[in-house]
């Protein structure tokens, strides 16, 4: 079993998705906070709707596909996996390259009592095509028809970076007046605690 290095970041969103992917040939669990909320726009992202325009959140672009995403320092949980081209866990075919983190962090739901499933190829979830949640991809999770967590991916010739969110809550959010019937979060009516579950992710992805 290699070894993995669990780095923690704390800064504003668009420096946390613009800082350079490390290309050190070491394993990477990269725990990442920020204080302001933002909506994160993909490379398919054309902007946020006029009424979302006045609200009090950040607005950021990330380089590794995708729609748009919404990040909360509360009710979301942002961890990157880095790892090198000469690993292992690499994977030339960009599909299947997602699915062995997929079944870790699914192994790591199912210990808290949370039985998501686990998909290796797109679906579409209904709502909003530019919202990230809307859809699933290979190597994500949902959980009775809702998305529950979300991967993109960044990678070059050295490596690849795997970035992870999943949330506990939508209590907050710049979400009205949009339809968005695939979001999910994985504490309704479960008693999850999100400690439990975040130790639960760390320690499944470092048996891989």
């Amino acid at each position: 079993m290699q070894k993995w290095t669990i780095e923690r970041w704390h800064a504003g969103t668009q420096f946390l998705h613009s800082r350079p992917m490390a290309v050190d040939g070491i394993r990477r669990i990269s725990i990442l906070s920020f204080a302001t909320p933002a909506v994160v726009l993909g490379s398919t992202s054309n902007g946020i709707p006029e009424h979302m325009a006045n609200k009090h959140f950040d607005v950021v672009r990330r380089w590794s596909g995708g729609g748009k995403v919404w990040l909360d320092p509360i009710e979301s949980t942002w961890i990157d996996v880095t790892i090198p081209s000469s690993d292992p866990l690499w994977e030339s075919d960009l599909r299947k390259s997602f699915l062995w983190l997929g079944q870790r962090l699914k192994e790591a739901f199912n210990s808290q009592g949370i039985f998501p499933m686990l998909h290796e190829a797109p679906l579409d979830l209904g709502g909003d095509p530019e919202w990230c949640f809307s859809k699933v991809g290979a190597g994500e999770l949902s959980f009775h028809g809702k998305k529950i967590l979300g991967i993109s991916q960044r990678r070059s010739r050295l490596a690849a970076r795997f970035q992870c969110v999943w949330y506990r809550s939508f209590e907050s959010g710049p979400f009205v007046g949009l339809e968005l019937p695939g979001i999910g979060s994985f504490d309704v009516d479960l008693g999850v605690d999100s400690d439990s579950l975040f130790q639960a992710v760390l320690t499944s992805i470092q048996k891989s």
